[in-house]
């Protein structure tokens, strides 16, 4: 779960992203691992962010598949109005 820990610039700034206090963040880096119970805010921390966290990413990082991208950068493209239906 380093991979996910490591989106974020400092613990601090995770912890401020998803609700919960800087010694709690610090505790999972320290630890290696955070809580299932927190996937959801994180994958939406990260979308706020721009960064392409998925459920998959975490699921497959929980399995200890080690070639798992998280893309940093979430392309957006706009439709000229012509072509919206």
């Amino acid at each position: 779960m380093q991979a996910v820990l490591d989106l974020w610039s400092s613990q601090e700034e995770l912890a401020r992203d998803i609700g919960e206090k800087g010694v709690t963040v610090r505790a999972w880096k320290a630890r290696g691992s955070i809580p299932a119970s927190r996937d959801l805010k994180l994958v939406a921390a990260a979308g706020r962010r721009g960064i392409g966290l998925t459920l998959e990413h975490i699921a497959r990082l929980r399995a200890g598949e080690s070639d798992v991208v998280i893309p940093l950068q979430i392309a957006t493209v706009t439709l000229p109005e012509t072509w919206r239906t």
